[in-house]
């Protein structure tokens, strides 16, 4: 019998490394989660070790720079930088791949090669036992579906239904162990946390118009929290780091930020807000002011799961988010927004982290003398249909603002609406905006004297 040469794919190998030196955790990323790569996938010894190493230097909680001094340094401690090439051979991987574009086209040959020689493998073994071993036929063939079975598993990692129902029930079970039970992430609203729960690999949006509270809301849900534990990673396109966390300080301080910036705080108002420095300086919160392309915002979020382990990830808005590379020209709102949400669901699921994504209302639905609806989401019907969830922010309709005394001009009454809810019944509650501390808080039943009829009236018209 005439062997064939071993499937490998050499050059494919070393543009998928050379794609991880250029782009480290957006490629590396790419590599385990997506294409749920091995080291041992790459069939030379020289990128396995390679990849062995980038790998455990972008999983490490606290990892510094990949890049071919880092990656140099990590092999020769190791004793194996001699073995693969020097820091030559690292160095012809970099030239030898101008561009890390085409990494997902390097990283599925690799992926194609190594099932391949697994096949071969598992032939080869079968065909040994054919000819040298006593075994019957029936009994060797009874082991060749369970050997292409394991190679399945190995490149899959999908977990059978049996796996999936004990993990499920492990995971409600350990939360009943606890004297404070933990059923997903709370959003620090009340009512909010009675009917939904930020779970991993589903997408929020937050929805409202221009001045409803949306960046408050997200910047009071992040804050809340990180206070609690969980990791939080915030794209702020709508505003700078430094509006963000003046916020932050203030609603944790309860100063109003106006008078704060006027000078009109007192000693005892701004040793508050020291103290709300310090605590905001210790929250395991990372804000990113720049990624305005969806592949930039994508990288960065892969970036901050491998060296943070992020729980959530925030978007500060959807419709600011750009998507130029869809078609030559200017790609329209539909199909950037439509992108954006199936990209974040994308992130949301790979990353097995909760997107929360904020959403402005259409033009029209501002004109509207009537509650918000779903089809009110401006730009794409997709954040509809991506969401988990959609949580709906708008103003209490009649309510007579320009009436109001002077402490009530300074907090506006507030709808919050669990709009959808795949996980639970929607509804919604009354809430006071205090605007000048950027925080919301639960209002008590009828408090601002007006009976719900007509809202109710409005939300049944509506869903007709």
């Amino acid at each position: 019998m005439i062997r064939s040469e071993i499937p490998q794919a050499e050059g494919a190998e070393r543009g998928a490394i050379g794609s991880m030196l250029l782009e480290p955790y957006r490629v590396i990323s790419m590599a385990m989660n997506e294409f749920k790569l091995k080291p041992d996938a790459f069939y030379s010894p020289a990128h396995r070790a390679l990849v062995e190493v980038m790998y455990e230097m972008a999983s490490a909680e606290r990892t510094q720079a990949i890049d071919i001094l880092t990656v140099s340094n990590a092999l020769k401690a190791r004793d194996q930088l001699d073995r693969i090439g020097g820091d030559e051979y690292i160095e012809g991987l970099i030239d030898g791949t101008p561009t890390a574009q085409h990494a997902s086209d390097y990283l599925h040959d690799v992926r194609s090669a190594h099932v391949r020689r697994e096949i071969c493998r598992v032939c080869d073994v079968v065909h040994d036992d054919a000819i040298r071993t006593e075994e019957s036929g029936d009994e060797i063939l009874s082991r060749v579906s369970e050997c292409f079975a394991e190679i399945i598993e190995g490149i899959s990692r999908e977990p059978t239904t049996a796996e999936s129902v004990d993990e499920m029930h492990d995971k409600i079970m350990a939360r009943y162990t606890d004297e404070d039970p933990d059923f997903g992430m709370p959003a620090g609203l009340d009512y909010l946390d009675r009917s939904l729960e930020f779970m991993p690999g589903g997408m929020t949006i937050l929805a409202g118009r221009p001045g409803a509270g949306k960046s408050s809301l997200e910047g009071q849900m992040v804050v809340n929290l990180a206070m609690r534990g969980y990791t939080c990673a915030r794209v702020t396109i709508d505003m700078n780091r430094e509006r963000c966390l003046q916020r932050d300080a203030c609603r944790l301080a309860g100063i109003s930020l106006p008078k704060l910036k006027k000078g009109h705080c007192g000693a005892k108002n701004l040793a508050s807000f020291s103290e709300a420095r310090d605590t905001l300086r210790d929250l395991p919160v990372y804000i990113n002011e720049s990624a305005t392309e969806i592949r930039q915002l994508s990288s960065w979020a892969r970036q901050m799961k491998m060296r943070f382990n992020i729980d959530l990830l925030t978007v500060d808005h959807a419709q600011l988010v750009c998507a130029s590379h869809l078609a030559r020209g200017a790609p329209t709102e539909y199909q950037e927004v439509s992108h954006v949400s199936k990209m974040c669901k994308k992130l949301a699921k790979e990353l097995n982290i909760h997107v929360l994504l904020l959403s402005q209302f259409s033009r029209e639905g501002d004109k509207a003398s009537r509650p918000p609806k779903l089809s009110d989401l401006r730009g794409s019907g997709n954040l509809e249909q991506d969401a988990t969830q959609v949580v709906f922010l708008w103003k209490w309709p009649g309510f007579p603002y320009n009436l109001c005394d002077f402490d009530e001009k300074h907090r506006r009454a507030t709808v919050v609406e669990v709009a959808k809810n795949q996980d639970g019944e929607p509804g919604w509650k009354e809430h006071w905006f205090h605007c000048n501390y950027f925080k919301f808080e639960e209002a008590e039943e009828e408090y601002w004297g007006f009976s719900k009829e007509e809202v109710s009236s409005q939300k049944k018209e509506k869903d007709r």
